[in-house]
C-alpha cells in the first residue's frame, strides 16, 4: 500500500511552525546523522510512502550541502530544521507507532520541499545541465545561468522565425 501525501496551506503552515522549534537546535549533518537519514529513506520506503517523499529528501540534501549552490539562510534554515527533526525518535508523532510513526517525517519533507518549491526545481535544473554539459569540468551555477539565458534566446529566435514563415 502507498501513502499519498497532500497538504493544504494551513496543514504546511502547521508544519513549518513545528520545524520553527527545530531550527534553533538545527545541526549540519555528520556522519551519524547521514547513516540516520539512510535509514529514515528505508523506512519511509519500507512503509510504503510514495517515493516523492525520498526523493524530495535526497534532492533536498543536495541542495543544502552542494557547495557551488548558494541558498539563502532562510532557506538553510529550513532544511538544517527539517534535518534536526528527523532526527528526532519522539516528534509529533513518535517513529515507533505503528503504522503512523513516519507520517509526521514524511509531511515535514514534503512541507519543506514545497516551501522551497522554485529554489529546488532551479537546483534540479542545474543539476540536469551539470550531468549533461560538464562533460567532466567544472560547472558552476553561474555556467547554468548562462546556458539557460542562451536557451531562451534560441527559444524566442525559434519562435519569432516560425511566426514569420507562417505569416507568408
Amino acid at each position: 500500500m502507498q501513502h499519498h501525501i497532500t497538504m493544504n496551506c494551513s496543514e504546511e503552515r502547521y508544519w513549518i511552525n513545528q520545524l520553527e522549534g527545530y531550527a534553533r537546535c538545527a545541526r549540519h549533518q555528520s556522519g551519524h546523522q547521514a547513516a540516520e537519514l539512510e535509514n529514515k529513506k528505508f523506512q519511509l520506503l519500507e512503509q510504503g510512502f510514495e517515493p516523492v517523499v525520498i526523493k524530495s529528501l535526497e534532492a533536498l540534501l543536495r541542495m543544502r550541502f552542494d557547495p557551488r549552490w548558494k541558498l539563502g539562510s532562510y532557506q538553510k534554515g529550513a532544511i538544517d530544521a527539517m534535518l534536526a527533526y528527523l532526527g528526532e525518535e519522539d516528534n509529533v508523532i513518535p517513529d515507533h507507532v505503528p503504522g503512523i510513526g513516519l507520517l509526521d517525517d514524511a509531511m515535514v519533507i514534503m512541507a519543506v520541499a514545497k516551501r522551497l518549491q522554485r529554489t529546488l526545481a532551479a537546483f534540479c535544473d542545474y543539476e540536469n545541465f551539470k550531468t549533461h554539459y560538464a562533460h567532466g569540468r567544472q560547472f558552476t551555477p553561474d555556467d547554468w545561468k548562462r546556458l539557460k539565458a542562451q536557451e531562451v534566446r534560441s527559444n524566442n529566435r525559434v519562435r519569432r522565425l516560425r511566426r514569420v514563415s507562417t505569416s507568408h
